[in-house]
């Protein structure tokens, strides 16, 4: 499990926590800094570091829309079970899962010069989304603690996943108390978060 991903486009048909996703809709803020940019994809590397594309689509009209994948590779699943934490509840912890870490523009000679994401940052916090696939129903809830000298990280989840594409909501922030940093994030698929962008990135 990871909460560092921050892409992905925010859409839900429903709100009591399921979600049935097809596409990724983005209007790029910034798209007048990514006119060289002609493809975007999502790809992923599977353990052999063999890459996979899963989804491509034409960059234009100051964004794109990508067809997701009915299915994953298999060789791209990871189970639920594994090293996860005694203090998180899984429902099914044989279920798989994966979760895309971005979306990335492509020049005309197929070269990778962007990268997009859908979120907002402010000086200590922010939020994005991200696609999780599973390939069945699945829960996940709980708090994950730990800490270092002078460091310490609370990460809660509360996720209703259902077989397929997901929407996931990530939100965090980070503060300083005395010498020890102190970051906490929240991932879950309900409620929606208000006010996100698109936007790209030259380098990442």
């Amino acid at each position: 499990m990871t909460t560092s991903i921050i892409f992905g486009g925010c859409k839900k048909d429903d709100d009591d926590g399921s979600s049935s996703i097809k596409e990724i809709k983005a209007k790029i803020e910034n798209a007048s800094e990514f006119s060289d940019v002609v493809k975007v994809k999502i790809r992923a590397w599977d353990s052999n570091d063999n890459e996979i594309v899963l989804a491509t689509a034409d960059f234009k009209d100051d964004g794109f829309t990508l067809n997701l994948p009915e299915t994953v590779n298999s060789s791209l699943l990871q189970s639920v079970g594994d090293g996860a934490p005694s203090s998180l509840t899984i429902s099914n912890k044989n279920a798989k899962i994966f979760v895309f870490e971005s979306v990335i523009g492509y020049n005309k000679d197929d070269e990778v010069i962007a990268y997009f994401w859908h979120g907002k940052e402010e000086a200590n916090s922010g939020s994005a989304c991200m696609y999780f696939y599973v390939d069945s129903d699945l829960k996940i809830t709980g708090t994950e603690k730990d800490s270092g000298t002078d460091w310490e990280e609370t990460m809660v989840f509360s996720l209703v996943l259902k077989k397929g594409w997901n929407v996931v909501y990530e939100t965090w922030s980070y503060t300083e108390q005395g010498d020890k940093e102190i970051y906490k994030a929240e991932l879950r698929t309900s409620p929606a978060i208000g006010g996100i962008k698109w936007f790209g990135e030259k380098e990442w």
